[in-house]
């Protein structure tokens, strides 16, 4: 198994850099069921922010690439069920992926709420607003 950053799956994902590009996609592509490419919560948590704000990707189109992930042997998500619990409470709820994954694993670990100060978050099931 081998570990992958978060900006080998962006240049592979957004194919934005002349010299980084091919050799992220070489990577991904010797990928195998074998020798699959780890991708840890904080990569994962990380590539999800960094393609919504800083390549302006919709929520869905991130839900769709983590998806392929989790769908791919070639791939070894960390903690594969909470991440797809995320993806389906993302979609769901309309929540980023981020807040959604933090929710989900706070859940995992037998957290009764998680408190935040994201207002749109705060009302969902699982989080409530902080409070002085």
């Amino acid at each position: 198994m081998i570990g992958l950053d978060t900006n080998i799956l962006l240049r592979a994902t957004v194919r934005d850099d002349a010299t980084q590009t091919p050799i992220a996609e070489r990577i991904i592509m010797d990928l195998t069921e074998a020798i699959p490419g780890h991708v840890n919560l904080v990569v994962l948590s990380e590539f999800a922010w960094s393609l919504e704000r800083r390549y302006d990707y919709e929520r869905h189109e991130i839900l769709a690439v983590i998806e392929q992930m989790l769908e791919s042997k070639e791939f070894v998500v960390a903690q594969r069920d909470v991440v797809s619990r995320a993806v389906t409470r993302a979609s769901d709820d309309a929540l980023d992926f981020p807040d959604a994954l933090i929710g989900e694993l706070n859940v995992a670990v037998g957290c009764t709420t998680t408190l935040t100060f994201d207002r749109k978050a705060a009302r969902l099931a699982g989080f409530s607003p902080a409070k002085r």
